[in-house]
């Protein structure tokens, strides 16, 4: 086992670790080296490495990337009165009421 520099977290490493042995990736001690390297080069380039291993072990991905980021959007209005219309009807049948319309 290598030494982690402290701004890696014991927790994306390791969970990254897994995922490799999961799909039968496992990483060398060489490997190892490797991914520390390009992640001081993300973190210098002003990246989250923890968020770069999450990323990798979320997706499966053998490498390391930069972070995608996603566009989180707030639902509509009408959106969300639809589903809390729908939920509302699963409840009613949940329980056994029909809903008259």
């Amino acid at each position: 086992m290598i030494a982690l520099p402290g701004y890696i977290d014991k927790d994306a490493w390791s969970g990254f670790e897994e995922m490799r042995k999961s799909i039968k990736k496992p990483l060398t001690d060489r490997a190892r080296m490797l991914i520390l390297y390009e992640l001081q080069r993300m973190k210098d380039a002003g990246h989250d490495p923890n968020r770069c291993l999450d990323q990798s072990t979320l997706n499966c991905w053998q490498d390391i990337w930069v972070p995608r980021e996603k566009e989180i959007t707030a639902a509509a209005s009408s959106d969300y009165e639809k589903t809390q219309a729908y939920m509302r009807e699963q409840e009613a049948h949940r329980k056994g009421i029909r809903r008259v319309s």
